[in-house]
């Protein structure tokens, strides 16, 4: 009888066995069958999101990229921060193709807890991917640097963090997967300072080749007190002609005897009592051109730009000429006769014959007037572009 029992149970345990081993089914006549098909995919795919972006704060305040945040001017650039952790971080539109579900709060995570370095980026408003270069002193407040008006700033991640940021299901396989960080801008409008924090003025918009033009710089504290012994740094920009295009060949100009002799090159001085300071500016042998003068006091990142034009005699005072000029209109001989100055080919339509002198494109002019002193002299010659025609008017 107990061999017997022994016989039962072990037949059922092999007929257990093959049940879990072959799986069946009943179909729609109620004959169980085997099933040949599979259940479904184990792996799916992994969860994904629209984007991913790194908060920034302002002291405790997190910032709204899509709102443009009021500063002060008094404002510090290092009360702004970055934060990394997947907490804070804005999670836009998260999804999971087979439906997987996620937490309330969509879980993240950095790969290994190693999150990336980042760093703040400032930019205009206008010019969003352009940063400002110098970028702002951290440790000086945007009133000191000059800098006013539409910024926008963002985190920027270190190209040599290897930080891996993942995405959390609560169910499904896989569970997580990886997601790029956005590279979201935060717009911001810094209030402008009480008073400028520096000024430029100059003695005379433009002066002769050979004259000096004074400039003067001021500078003020964000409340509008002026400051002494303020550092400040002078350089050129490239110089440009009367119509405007870039003429880099002349002499260039000095600045308190330095000479600037490129763009890189630097006047450095010092405010003095009542936060001024004076520069004697010349080109002495100056082709006729306008020069840019980039001034800029510690910590500013924006530098103000005052011009510099110093004329020449071989160029008329013409919107015309190429070159900025003080040729006179008239010239009075000393027997009465008056002379008027040569024209410019632009300034006569249809013209005979020009010449280029002095980087200027003068008309020639026949004149049969002449022809008698050539009879007498033979050295005056018919096509005449002296300097001066006889006024005939």
């Amino acid at each position: 009888m107990e061999g017997n029992f022994r016989l039962k149970t072990s037949v059922s345990c092999i007929l257990l066995s093959m049940c879990a081993a072959f799986p069946v089914q009943a179909d729609n006549s109620g004959i169980w069958q085997s099933e040949n098909q599979t259940t479904g995919k184990l792996n799916g795919t992994p969860p994904t999101a629209e984007s991913v972006s790194v908060p920034v704060y302002q002291g405790s305040t997190k910032l709204d990229p899509a709102t443009t945040t009021a500063i002060v001017a008094t404002a510090l650039p290092k009360a702004f921060s970055a934060d990394t952790t997947p907490e804070k971080l804005y999670l836009t539109n998260p999804s999971d193709a087979e439906g997987d579900r996620f937490d309330d709060i969509p879980q993240l995570s950095w790969l290994n807890d190693v999150a990336p370095d980042v760093s703040l980026v400032w930019a205009k408003a206008d010019k969003p991917n352009e940063p400002l270069n110098p970028q702002p002193n951290i440790a000086l407040s945007f009133c000191e640097q000059n800098l006013s008006g539409q910024l926008v700033v963002w985190p920027k991640v270190d190209s040599n963090s290897a930080a891996t940021l993942l995405l959390h299901t609560t169910s499904g396989v896989p569970d997580n997967g990886p997601v790029s960080l956005a590279n979201t801008k935060f717009p911001l409008n810094v209030a402008a300072a009480v008073a400028t924090p520096i000024a430029a003025s100059i003695s005379a918009a433009k002066a002769k080749v050979g004259e000096t033009i004074t400039l003067t710089l001021t500078v003020k504290d964000c409340d509008g007190n002026l400051k002494a012994g303020t550092p400040f740094t002078v350089r050129r920009g490239v110089p440009t002609n009367r119509q405007n295009v870039a003429n880099d060949t002349g002499a260039p100009v000095s600045l308190g005897g330095t000479v600037m002799t490129d763009t890189t090159t630097e006047y450095k001085g010092v405010t003095g009592e009542g936060g001024i300071a004076t520069i004697a500016v010349t080109q002495n042998e100056g082709i006729g051109v306008k020069t840019p003068l980039y001034i800029t006091a510690t910590g500013m990142s924006t530098p103000l730009t005052q011009d510099v034009t110093f004329t020449v005699i071989t160029s008329p005072d013409s919107t015309l000429a190429n070159m900025w000029g003080h040729m006179s209109e008239t010239f009075k001989a000393s027997n009465g006769i008056v002379f008027k100055r040569p024209r410019l080919a632009t300034e006569v339509q249809n013209p005979f014959k020009s010449v280029l002198e002095s980087n200027e494109s003068w008309v020639l002019v026949r004149n049969n007037h002449l022809e008698t002193a050539v009879e007498k002299r033979g050295d005056v010659a018919l096509e005449d572009h002296s300097m001066f025609q006889r006024n005939r008017t």
